[in-house]
């Protein structure tokens, strides 16, 4: 398991939200509907195309896709569950300047200097209008915000761990084998490799804690004929 692949796990659980509906891009003959349930809060077949459009790695071409849309429905749910307990914090309040710092780096994720507007246009692609994208980004600081105050404030990395870590990853890869050069290695990787175990327990105890959640709640989840079954 690589550094960059470790750090990245995080960001699947918690770097997409939507929460309000409105209708979809009528061109590509969608209309909007519930897809899911959980605890009785409607998950709606446009919050599945928004949080497509904010995934830089999705083309438009494939917002419509019946496989991707499957699996950012049960991204959604997952971050249902965890919004429904970040709500309950008031530590978890986002300021108008985070939200402001969050639709910049969204932004930014996008557009580029010969594309100053990719952005703006998946937005419209999938009808995501700016009131909708702040209540997004509202909830997504939420979430973010319940992670550090439920999990990553408990995450302890030992020395032991990052020498293994090291040994596993880092060291078979390098180039200079001395001891003198794999002690300079592992100096320069240390804080990238701590940062790595850092996120990958946090990622596991947000796997835990939300397997133990899907248990206790009731969450449901509609198919294309209408017919709804317990995920």
């Amino acid at each position: 398991m690589t550094i960059a692949r470790v750090c990245h796990r995080i960001g699947l659980v918690v770097s997409l939200l939507a929460v309000l509906a409105c209708p979809v891009a009528a061109q590509k003959g969608v209309f909007d509907g519930t897809v899911a349930e959980v605890d009785g809060e409607l998950i709606l077949q446009s919050e599945v195309l928004w949080n497509l459009a904010l995934d830089p790695s999705v083309a438009p071409a494939e917002f419509w896709d019946p496989a991707i849309q499957r699996l950012m429905l049960r991204t959604l749910v997952d971050q249902r569950l965890l919004l429904q307990e970040a709500a309950k914090l008031p530590a978890t309040a986002v300021t108008d300047e985070e939200l402001s710092e969050a639709r910049d780096e969204l932004a930014a994720d996008f557009n580029s200097a010969d594309d100053p507007t990719r952005f703006e246009r998946r937005m419209r692609v999938v009808g995501l209008t700016g009131p909708r994208l702040t209540e997004i980004l509202r909830q997504r600081r939420q979430i973010l915000k319940f992670v550090d105050f439920r999990f990553r404030s408990f995450v302890v990395v030992t020395e032991p761990e990052i020498v293994r870590f090291f040994e596993s990853d880092v060291k078979p890869g390098l180039p200079d084998q001395s001891p003198g050069a794999v002690d300079e290695a592992l100096a320069a990787k240390r804080r990238e490799i701590e940062q790595a175990l850092i996120e990958e327990k946090i990622n596991g105890s947000i796997d835990e804690y939300l397997e133990q959640a899907r248990d206790r709640a009731r969450v449901v989840v509609f198919g294309s004929d209408g017919e709804g079954g317990r995920d």
